[in-house]
């Protein structure tokens, strides 16, 4: 494996609040997607998303390199299983799943010849594009889409909504009650894999067989649109955030940008040759 090149970037501008994350170990590249944080709520001075991404980051470290897809991701799964046991959280998420740290993941294997993806990461495989993203999200986008079009075209300014959200806000609450569809056995359309220390449904893993000197893209989901090259990938990201920072008209998203922030979202990128 030869990475090309990488990049990780927090939605905030400071590098340590970031989400996201990318490990290169001599048998794995994965990336990593912390949960936005949607409770407010922190752990031992941690956001849900970034102490998730931080016991996944040391997991992966220890991984056997002849474990499958399913086998890798329960073993993962275990150890936040145990971080939480260790500092007495097991009982407060059992009871609150609506609390618990979540996150998606990305992840080559060498030894397999496979990506693995178990969420709403992004790749790109020798040119051609994948992904998995959440009806869920799609659905609360266009919502969120509707209400600000609404209230705009009512007189409402842009600049209003970047400083104060209160759309985002509003939808908060609805967006924790869909926390039931996560991992779950349901029958349903809504269904989602996450990675969050309790039982995750096979269903979501998704499996991709790439051949030797493949060229790979990895990636989270603060890229809008993912391409082959992380300038051309990061400047159609600042084309939405200067054309359209809420996130409501070229890019429809459940969330835009905020505040003094400086995207919508955590992002990382990993370009290698398998």
């Amino acid at each position: 494996m030869k990475v090309i090149e990488n990049f990780k970037q927090s939605k905030t501008g400071i590098i340590d609040d970031c989400e996201d994350a990318i490990k290169i170990t001599e048998n794995f590249i994965a990336v990593i997607d912390g949960a936005t944080n949607k409770t407010n709520q922190t752990f031992q001075s941690l956001s849900p998303g970034k102490l998730i991404t931080n016991v996944i980051l040391n997991a992966i470290e220890i991984i056997p390199p002849k474990l499958n897809a399913f086998e890798v991701l329960e073993f993962i799964n275990q150890k936040i299983t145990q971080y939480y046991i260790n500092n007495n959280l097991f009982s407060e998420f059992s009871q609150k799943p609506n609390l618990r740290p979540a996150a998606s993941i990305i992840m080559y294997s060498k030894e397999n010849k496979q990506i693995w993806s178990f969420g709403d990461c992004q790749y790109i495989v020798n040119g051609k594009f994948f992904s998995k993203p959440k009806l869920i999200d799609k659905i609360f986008s266009e919502y969120r889409a509707l209400l600000i079009d609404t209230i705009i075209k009512a007189g409402i300014e842009e600049r209003e909504l970047i400083s104060n959200d209160f759309i985002r806000a509003s939808l908060i609450s609805q967006l924790q009650k869909t926390n039931i569809y996560q991992n779950n056995y349901l029958n349903s359309d809504y269904s989602y894999g996450a990675l969050d220390g309790f039982k995750i449904n096979n269903k979501h893993v998704h499996i991709n067989q790439v051949t030797d000197n493949s060229i790979i893209i990895l990636a989270t989901d603060g890229y809008p649109i993912l391409t082959e090259s992380l300038e051309h990938s990061e400047l159609k990201l600042q084309n939405i955030i200067k054309k359209d920072p809420l996130c409501y008209k070229l890019f429809k998203s459940t969330k835009g940008i905020s505040g003094n922030n400086i995207s919508f979202d955590d992002r990382a990128y990993i370009k290698f040759l398998a």
